[in-house]
């Protein structure tokens, strides 16, 4: 007899062309769950301007990465990446199919093809960026944040 391996299911487009509602269809006819890939559904702080699922819908069809980081928290593509591999290790142990839906399309090509390593910003050089946009803005930063 031979093992089913895990599957992902993809479902991907931009905002409000009815993904969320095709997911929670595939989601319930596997009996599964999803996992979001997109980059702002997961800030608690963002109820306005992300399509987030309706409560109904979160009740219909277990999600992840809804509503569950803080807007303060350093999140990116990288960082969803491994995030996204370690909850699907332990998500594939209850399911041999997870569905991924959103319209982050990094997030999904993170996921799937993976990222190049990349050296984490050196704290400084961070605060300066943050110091020069605070004191001149979007604009003025490039040419004083030196």
């Amino acid at each position: 007899m031979q093992s089913k391996l895990p599957t992902l299911i993809i479902i991907a487009g931009p905002t409000a062309t009815g993904k969320t509602g095709v997911a929670i269809k595939v989601a319930k006819h596997y009996n599964t769950v999803i996992l979001s890939a997109d980059s702002r559904q997961c800030y608690k702080e963002l109820n306005i301007g992300v399509a987030r699922p309706q409560e109904e819908e979160l009740k219909a069809v277990p999600h992840y990465f809804i509503a569950s980081h803080h807007i303060h928290d350093d999140i990116n593509a990288a960082w969803y990446e491994k995030y996204a591999l370690d909850l699907l290790k332990d998500l594939f142990v209850q399911h041999s199919i997870v569905v991924v839906t959103g319209g982050t399309g990094l997030y999904i090509k993170a996921l799937v093809e993976g990222m190049d390593e990349m050296p984490d910003i050196p704290a400084e050089i961070r605060n300066n960026i943050l110091e020069g946009y605070k004191m001149f803005g979007i604009s003025g930063c490039s040419n004083n944040c030196n």
